[in-house]
């Protein structure tokens, strides 16, 4: 099944007898013209007079179904809906650019090094560590330092920060002294 257009309350449609109604005047007729006949909203009446038809009440057991133009021109079925049962379309997930409009171009290229050091270069030491795992054999009594080896040269490599930690921190324990009277 394919879908169609969503057809606004002015669009016309072209009905069995060659006359040319709006999307408007059909859908508030109600459910008077539900399971009508017509021509194919893009083929029109040339290619056949009842290659479509309106559906205005939902089907049994649909009952949350929407008004819609379904045709099956060329044997292929297609559902048009109509703009006044669609939500509006949602804003766009950017933000609007606020300012001046040759700094936020000149900073765009900043912001774009910016992403790319936090997430692509990580993503290529990543698999670059993985390759230079892939030959450290699995039996070396060497293995652990090698394998820390391997990571701090990509990290020298990509440019990444390295700062090594211990790999038991010791504990920081404060003790409350309390003075007794």
């Amino acid at each position: 099944m394919m879908q169609g257009a969503t057809l606004a309350d002015d669009h016309l449609l072209q009905m069995k007898g060659g006359e040319w109604v709006s999307v408007a005047a059909l859908l508030d007729a109600g459910e008077m013209h539900d399971r009508l006949s017509m021509p194919d909203p893009i083929e029109g009446i040339e290619y056949g007079r009842d290659k479509a038809t309106l559906m205005t009440k939902p089907r049994p057991n649909y009952p949350r179904e929407k008004p819609r133009l379904i045709s099956h021109a060329h044997g292929v079925t297609t559902v048009y809906k109509f703009a006044r049962y669609e939500p509006a379309p949602a804003p766009p997930f950017y933000p609007t650019p606020q300012g001046d409009r040759a700094a936020n171009i000149a900073a765009h290229g900043d912001a774009v090094r910016c992403f790319m050091r936090a997430h692509i270069v990580p993503l290529r030491a990543s698999n670059a560590v993985q390759a230079h795992y892939e030959g450290i054999d699995k039996d070396d009594p060497n293995k652990r330092a090698l394998q820390m080896a391997a990571r701090a040269a990509v990290q020298r490599e990509m440019g990444l920060d390295y700062h090594k930690r211990p790999l038991n921190p010791p504990l920081k324990i404060t003790v409350a002294s309390s003075s007794r009277a």
